[in-house]
């Protein structure tokens, strides 16, 4: 999720454009650190996050796998937010609580994945019920990795490499959302990888990046609001349709 394989679904990528950094009253020291230990601080913070805020957006990806998507969520199994296929397009609204899962989408969503649905249910669905599945389902399976913050964890502890021997290079420092970075790169199997810590606060990984050597495939995963609340409000009974009632 978090880096490009040309072989393999890509799954996070990058920003390019960064603001100057300045010195922080409550620098983290992990500026000072070299590249390794930079990366440790990350995956270490990183790891003890209870919830976040993640935004993805892709370009050059292939057909069916989604360009993009701003989601918030837990290590409980909550998660909401929005996942499109196509940049501001063909996209769905999804609520997680747990197994379940909710997703109201629009008409280009619909027809991509469920181009088999009876009239009456697409209709209902384009009127604002949701349709509900098992986190499980095949149909579901692609939204609701992007809600499992274990995955993106154990993603995490791959990048921007996912072996020990290969090289780190620490790069200058830059500005996530006006928080101060430092940015630690790796080229690994065609592809060039970026994360950028906070050097202020908590070190965690603000924002990774991955952009193929040929530069047909780019990535950005941008994070915040860690350990914030994430809320869930299942819809009504009366405005949900279970997947076996639609079938796809």
């Amino acid at each position: 999720m978090l880096g490009i394989r040309k072989a393999a679904v890509p799954a996070a990528l990058c920003a390019l454009a960064f603001g100057g950094s300045a010195v922080a009253a409550d620098d983290n020291g992990v500026g000072e650190l070299g590249a390794r230990g930079i990366v440790r601080e990350a995956r270490d913070a990183f790891g003890t996050a209870g919830s976040m805020h993640a935004r993805m957006t892709g370009e050059g990806l292939p057909d069916g796998i989604p360009a993009a998507w701003d989601l918030r969520l837990d290590d409980r199994g909550r998660c909401t937010g929005r996942v499109w296929l196509k940049p501001g397009k063909a996209g769905v609204e999804v609520l997680r609580q747990g197994e379940d899962l909710w997703l109201r989408p629009d008409a280009e969503w619909l027809a991509v994945k469920f181009p088999g649905l009876p009239a009456d249910v697409r209709k209902a669905l384009l009127d604002g019920t949701y349709l509900h599945v098992p986190a499980t389902h095949p149909a579901a399976a692609e939204v609701a990795q992007f809600c499992d913050l274990d995955a993106l964890r154990g993603q995490m502890r791959q990048f921007p490499a996912p072996t020990a021997g290969t090289p780190l290079d620490k790069g200058g420092t830059a500005t996530v959302d006006g928080t101060p970075v430092v940015d630690v790169s790796a080229e690994q199997g065609g592809t060039e990888n970026h994360v950028y810590v906070a050097t202020e606060g908590t070190p965690y990984p603000l924002r990774t990046t991955s952009t193929t050597d040929d530069g047909t495939m780019a990535l950005t995963i941008t994070m915040s609001e860690f350990d914030e609340p994430v809320t869930v409000k299942p819809p009504p009974a009366g405005r949900t349709i279970d997947l076996g009632v639609a079938p796809g």
